[in-house]
């Protein structure tokens, strides 16, 4: 995804100038996930903002038993 491409999706969620999109859009760094690789491993804490550009993203937990649940996906775009 291209910054420029970044800062219109900043501006499209409302309430973002210009400006502050372009700032954010500055500090964003692409990262490529392999199908199966966690984005965020169990028991940690993230500061950062994810911006999903392709594909689908699975939300799981485990339940007691260890089994996986998944509480979400999150499409691209």
């Amino acid at each position: 995804m291209s910054k420029n491409q970044l800062i219109s999706f900043f501006q499209s969620t409302g309430g973002v100038s210009s400006e502050q999109a372009g700032l954010f859009a500055q500090d964003f760094t692409a990262h490529r996930l392999d199908k199966g690789q966690l984005l965020l491993a169990a028991n940690t804490v993230s500061d950062d903002y994810f911006y999903l550009d392709q594909g689908l993203l699975r939300a799981y937990a485990h339940n007691p038993d260890g089994e996986e649940i998944t509480t979400a996906f999150y499409a691209s775009g």
